[in-house]
């Protein structure tokens, strides 16, 4: 027997790959201060059940915080990079209406992930002079999810299941095994 690490953060970001490189937690709290931020990374660690990454990023509606080569060590470690978030999410919130202070954590979360599919396919780096997005290249977090993938999905981890509750799912079954078996009796039937 095993225990199987858990990837269950609000967002998985994998490289090319397939490995692991970057963990995010969204919130949708605002003006949360890095000590706290530094407490939530600590706690989450603590429990030592998530999958680790080099990059693991705390995201608010006003706030970024990135640890690099993170793996978890030093669990007391201040963020390498704070980033003001308001300019990167301000096109995202007006586009949809909505404002930082009114914003949901799922909310946040599907902005947050077009906002890193944005940057993960896109065919150039940021510059290095841009103030909202310079800190991807000079982190090392662009290279590292550049075509990369947000939480590979195991197709049969996500049906598995997800149609046993439906009546007709017994008699889905019974017709596909009738035509693996070429049992054309129950087909007729």
């Amino acid at each position: 027997m095993y225990a199987q690490r858990n990837d269950s953060w609000d967002l998985s970001i994998y490289n090319r790959e397939l490995q692991l490189v970057l963990a995010v937690e969204v919130k949708s709290q605002l003006n949360i201060t890095k000590e706290w931020a530094t407490k939530f990374r600590r706690n989450v660690l603590a429990h030592g059940v998530f999958a680790l990454a080099p990059y693991f990023l705390i995201i608010f509606p006003d706030v970024l915080y990135l640890w690099t080569d993170d793996n978890g060590v030093l669990p007391l470690k201040e963020p390498t990079y704070t980033v003001d978030a308001r300019p990167i999410f301000r096109p995202y919130f007006e586009q949809s209406g909505i404002t930082a202070n009114q914003i949901s954590s799922e909310n946040l979360e599907i902005i947050v992930t077009s906002w890193l599919a944005k940057i993960m396919y896109s065919s150039k780096p940021p510059s290095l002079d841009d103030e909202s997005h310079g800190w991807l290249v000079d982190s090392g977090l662009y290279n590292a999810i550049a075509g990369g993938i947000s939480q590979p999905t195991n197709w049969l981890q996500q049906i598995t299941g997800s149609f046993k509750d439906e009546p007709a799912f017994e008699e889905v079954l019974a017709y596909g095994r009738a035509i693996r078996q070429g049992d054309e009796l129950l087909l007729e039937g």
